[in-house]
């Protein structure tokens, strides 16, 4: 049991035997209304999620009570209001900040993401507690403190789907569900899975994360190899499938590359490009990524994610680049030697040990000489 003081105090109040005793934690980097909440998963310690209402607050976590607040570095200021499901989410006003492992606890290790999508331009959250709300889904629920205005889409009740959050999706059991968070011993029946999103929804379009468009892909300078390049993407709502395409402009009006990919990690999806025989060093490619199977089985295609871009490294040491394939391009006969490109300067001289050799041999000539002309100098009588 956790309750949290306010700007006078700047503490949290926590008892560990159902309220009979209370003790209280260090202060709060931020000073404020608090409100606090306890991890349920854990029996047997204590992690205290806080945060106070004032706008440059973040979440902060405390592990050892006796131990400094520590910052969990979320995505927005402000996160008053707090709420989990294993799963925790920030009420920030105009967002909501989400980590799916709070039990990461501070950077650099926790992720976070910010969910805005869908949100009407100027939505304010109600700022307080009680301001964001969650349900088995995960369903989240907040309001638009703005006065109601239908017209303007001011002053609304706004729901989100988290299809990512570990917990009762939907196509899960009750049996295998979670229990509740507020009542872990409960006998109550278990939750209903919710009914399954639209298609909109779960066909969404991904978010591109790597390769991102300033990255330069390694290449092998032995054999002018091309490293491996892993694709990897943010999902908005987990999908049993995808489909890759990589071009060679923009306009994917020369694709090179047409991929499906059932992924292992759904949260995290994830493919490793391993036949490069169409990358070629020095050359920049374009690639995007879409749902074709939705997390229910459904198939389909769904919306394009953003295109990226990616740069394969050129080869400077010497040996030349090869060049995409093109209509008038001859294959090497088998026995033919290539012929290595012209150049005026020996390629010896472009090594280190050779100066480095060059170097010791005029040192040893040097003091040669110098002994000579001591040896060589007339004695005194």
């Amino acid at each position: 049991m956790v309750a949290g003081g306010n700007a006078a105090d700047n503490r949290v109040a926590f008892s560990a035997d159902g309220g009979s005793s209370f003790n209280v934690t260090s202060t709060l980097p931020a000073t404020g209304d608090i409100h606090a909440i306890v991890d349920y998963r854990l029996r047997n310690a204590f992690i205290i999620y806080a945060a106070t209402d004032d706008p440059s607050s973040d979440i902060y976590c405390l592990v050892s009570m006796a131990g400094p607040w520590n910052f969990m570095g979320a995505p927005a200021a402000g996160n008053w209001g707090l709420a989990q499901w294993s799963t925790l989410y920030g009420n920030a006003a105009t967002a909501v900040s989400r980590t799916i492992a709070p039990e990461e606890l501070m950077p650099p290790t926790i992720e976070w993401d910010l969910l805005n999508a869908g949100l009407a331009g100027g939505v304010a959250f109600t700022r307080e507690p009680v301001g964001l709300k969650i349900s088995s889904g995960i369903n989240l629920w907040a309001i638009d403190n703005r006065p109601y205005d239908s017209a303007a889409g001011t002053g609304r009740l706004w729901t989100f789907n988290d299809c990512l959050a570990p917990g009762l999706q939907y196509g899960t059991s009750p049996a295998s569900a979670p229990s509740t968070p507020s009542s872990p011993s409960s006998s109550a029946p278990a939750p209903l899975a919710p009914a399954v999103p639209p298609r909109e929804v779960l066909f969404a379009a991904p978010t591109p994360y790597e390769p991102r468009p300033d990255d330069l892909i390694p290449i092998f300078i032995s054999d002018n190899s091309v490293a491996d390049i892993t694709f990897k993407w943010k999902p908005l709502t987990t999908a049993m499938a995808y489909e890759i395409w990589v071009a060679t402009d923009v306009d994917f009006s020369n694709i090179i590359l047409k991929k499906t990919v059932t992924v292992e990690n759904r949260r995290a999806p994830a493919w490793t490009l391993d036949d490069k025989s169409g990358i070629r060093p020095g050359h920049t490619y374009y690639w995007k990524v879409r749902i074709v199977q939705a997390a229910t089985g459904e198939k389909g295609t769904g919306d394009w994610s953003q295109t990226w871009q990616f740069t394969v490294a050129e080869n400077t040491e010497g040996a030349p680049a090869t060049s995409p394939p093109t209509e008038n391009t001859t294959a090497n006969l088998p026995g033919k030697a290539e012929t290595a490109a012209p150049s005026h300067i020996p390629s010896i001289f472009n090594e280190t040990w050779f100066w480095q050799i060059v170097a010791a041999v005029l040192l040893i000539l040097a003091g040669c000489i110098t002994l000579v002309l001591i040896y060589r100098r007339p004695r005194r009588m």
